[in-house]
């Protein structure tokens, strides 16, 4: 094989790579009150563009939300500089309008009342690229561990 065969398919293969999308694994964190008060429901998060319908248990019970090790970057925000972003919405299929924040932020919502959804999100979705959904995931909530009323991220 000759050497430049082979630097085309090192090449080849290196853009290959920087295509596909980076494995993430996240959380998003629902309170029950304002300023992440009451009681606390964490779903897992694998992937973007898809609507994650909250379990019947918990639509309409998110007064503020925080998030960990959500993807950062990709191709929204106002300055189009490759921010990826947060959706909620009142519907649990993700085609209600949304409220968004950027997942770079640590501007979590402390008060859904502010943006008009308080008691009212059925469905979230990651934007990395678009605000299209591309799918439905079902809800991966898990038990949290009992903290002392403190942000736990990485508790199970």
């Amino acid at each position: 094989m000759s050497l430049s065969l082979v630097l085309l398919l090192v090449v080849a293969v290196s853009l290959l790579d920087s295509c596909i999308a980076a494995d993430w694994h996240g959380y998003v964190f629902f309170y029950t009150d304002v300023n992440f008060g009451g009681s606390m429901t964490r779903y897992s998060v694998h992937s973007s563009q898809e609507c994650y319908a909250l379990r019947n248990v918990d639509v309409g019970k998110a007064a503020s939300a925080k998030w960990d090790n959500l993807v950062q970057d990709g191709t929204l925000g106002s300055d189009k500089k490759g921010h990826a972003q947060i959706a909620f919405y009142t519907d649990s299929t993700c085609q209600s309008a949304a409220k968004t924040f950027s997942t770079k932020a640590e501007n979590f919502p402390t008060n859904f009342a502010l943006n008009g959804i308080k008691d009212k999100i059925a469905g979230f979705m990651v934007m990395e690229t678009s605000e299209t959904v591309k799918g439905t995931a079902a809800p991966q909530w898990l038990q949290p561990k009992p903290t002392l009323g403190n942000f736990d991220p990485n508790a199970q």
